[in-house]
């Protein structure tokens, strides 16, 4: 397998750019405020289980990228990718599944330079070639964007549990916290919906536009826009996020003051903490600030350090974070499972890419939604495809349910309100 690394008219990191993708290809990206790494179609995939799918995919992007042979143009010192690339998402429990993909064309902008990274073979030429042939790239990909026919959406519909029976879940799951068991445990549920004509690219961008200081990511049907990175490596200079303790948009002052918020915090850092020390080097934890998106404020951590090798190491090291599961590990994760009635999927597992110097950027897969398209009885017979929504909360001893169930409702309101404005009624 050989790439050959072009370069393309400079691009802006705007939510145009899924339009690059053909609607007949496969889209995997993953898109923040200063990089996007965009990639048309698949030549190569890893897919794997267990709880070592991590470690078992930087095996295989080791031997990968050994193997193949990559032909560079003169790319400066600062451009913060090596090529080819992989992107990818692993699932939230070993009996998930995850994956790595390697795009057929891999196009990368910090909105400076644009590269593509063009696999050598018959269809990575082609799709390069139909990149070229466009005098302009981005109003080529706003068009893409626009002719998209628009979905119809039915639902939500009540997910594994309902409303009512989520909060009961809250109920009994606080009650056994601090009891020499767990912790802290969150717990998750989930939307359902039944859409026809579901563009990924065109809801990638709906989020994109909604929320800009998030990654967007779109990788094997799995789409969102998460705040929370769990490992970016340049260089070897590793940064986490710990986002844990959540209010509404104008809630910063009351979460510094929520002894529930505040501890549910420090477990979340403690823990990224425990799963880093003796295996980075110079690890430093940061103070703890306010995050303001759009819709919610959270209690932020930033944890910095220095690592040899691949940032897939880290990022097995910190997935399942106290953000996402609880403390202790394995005892909130057999409660979260028994109590949420649900199998998460890729949800809250991590999300990015890695790039051939071992380089790369990892999310936790947050306010997204999982994307499951049904066959359908005859070619002509509009696709039909299932939407799940998810949302989850931090269970403390002193967890109000209903509060709780309104903070999931907050949390699901990116992909509701994209999906909202993306489609059209149903008749």
């Amino acid at each position: 397998m050989n790439f050959l690394v072009q370069d393309l008219p400079p691009l802006p990191v705007v939510p145009e750019l899924f339009g690059l993708c053909p609607a007949s290809e496969k889209l995997s990206a993953f898109v923040g405020q200063n990089v996007a790494v965009l990639g048309i179609g698949e030549c190569a995939r890893f897919t794997g289980t267990g709880a070592e799918q991590i470690l078992r995919g930087e095996n295989w992007w080791d031997l990968l990228d050994a193997a193949v042979s990559t032909v560079p143009p003169a790319v400066r010192a600062d451009f913060p990718i090596t090529f080819p690339v992989a992107l990818g998402s692993f699932a939230f429990a070993p009996e998930g599944e995850g994956a790595l993909i390697v795009p057929q064309v891999t196009v990368v902008t910090t909105g400076v330079r644009t590269l593509a990274c063009v696999s050598e073979s018959t269809r990575g030429r082609e799709l390069f070639r139909l990149l070229q042939s466009r005098a302009n790239l981005l109003e080529w990909a706003r068009t893409e964007l626009a002719q998209a026919p628009a979905p119809t959406v039915s639902g939500p519909f009540p997910g594994s549990l309902t409303e009512d029976e989520w909060a009961k879940a809250v109920a009994e799951v606080a009650g056994t916290l601090g009891k020499g068991g767990a912790e802290k445990v969150v717990l998750a549920r989930d939307l359902q919906f039944s859409c026809e004509n579901l563009d990924q690219r065109v809801l990638a961008a709906e989020l994109m536009r909604a929320y800009p200081t998030c990654w967007t990511f779109v990788v094997d049907n799995l789409v969102g826009a998460t705040p929370e990175m769990l490992g970016e490596s340049n260089r070897g200079r590793f940064r986490c996020r710990v986002l844990a303790g959540t209010a509404g948009k104008n809630g910063g002052a009351a979460l510094k003051k929520s002894a529930k918020d505040q501890a549910e915090h420090h477990l979340a850092v403690q823990s990224a903490r425990v799963a880093l020390t003796g295996k980075v080097a110079d690890l430093h934890v940061g103070d703890p600030f306010i995050l303001q998106l759009p819709n919610l404020v959270h209690l932020a951590t930033d944890i910095t350090a220095r690592i040899d090798g691949s940032v897939l190491h880290p990022v097995h090291l910190l997935h399942p974070t106290a953000a996402v599961c609880g403390t202790p590990t394995p005892v909130a994760r057999k409660v979260l499972t028994r109590a949420e009635k649900m199998d998460r999927g890729r949800y809250a597992g991590p999300v990015g890419w890695v790039d051939a110097s071992g380089g790369g950027q990892w999310a936790i897969a947050l306010r997204c939604a999982e994307i499951t398209p049904r066959p359908t009885p005859t070619e002509s017979t509009l696709q039909c495809t299932k939407v799940r929504v998810f949302a989850g909360a931090g269970i403390m001893p002193t967890s109000d349910p209903d509060k709780e169930v309104a903070e999931t409702r907050a949390k699901m309101q990116p992909l509701l309100a994209a999906l909202t404005q993306i489609a059209r009624p149903k008749q």
